[in-house]
């Protein structure tokens, strides 16, 4: 081989191995993954935070709103069952399929009324006025402005992660 045929076998193969067009389309397409990727994960941090602030937003309204209704029905079955033993069931909702899971706690930690369609240990927590992350469940209690009693409100978990994903 002579001196010219070397110098282009060379430059052929650095050419094939080492281009400043290979090197720049490489670094680009490195930047712009990391680019992309860093966007979708700041994109689902953000969405997520948005998810369940509206979530929370809406237990806080609902226990509000159905505080009073609560508090009614206690008062209407320890009337129509005064000798009956705590914790009272209330009856059971009008659309079972979305019914707000609740209990009535007064101050001793002692659960004077359920929902119907609330489950035995969903409400492993003391009454404190917070939210609160059970296993399956998110948790919002929230103390009544003039008697000692607590409303505990639950919300499923899956649905927060359904709505993300």
């Amino acid at each position: 081989m002579n001196f010219k045929q070397l110098q282009h076998a060379g430059a052929e193969r650095l050419s094939r191995r080492d281009s400043l067009a290979g090197r720049l389309t490489r670094t680009l397409i490195v930047w712009v993954g990391g680019v992309w990727l860093l966007c979708v994960l700041g994109v689902v941090w953000y969405v997520d935070r948005e998810i369940n602030h509206n979530f929370d937003s809406e237990l806080i309204e609902v226990s509000h709103r159905m505080f009073d209704m609560a508090v009614q029905e206690l008062d209407k079955l320890q009337r129509e069952h005064p000798d009956a033993r705590s914790p009272l069931t209330a009856p059971p909702q009008l659309f079972p399929t979305d019914a707000v899971i609740y209990q009535v706690v007064n101050l001793h930690e002692r659960v004077l009324l359920r929902s119907a369609e609330a489950p035995m240990n969903v409400f492993d927590l003391p009454p404190a006025p917070v939210f609160a992350n059970s296993d399956a469940w998110r948790i919002y209690t929230v103390r009544h402005p003039t008697l000692a009693l607590f409303l505990q409100v639950a919300d499923p978990l899956h649905e927060r992660r359904t709505a993300l994903n």
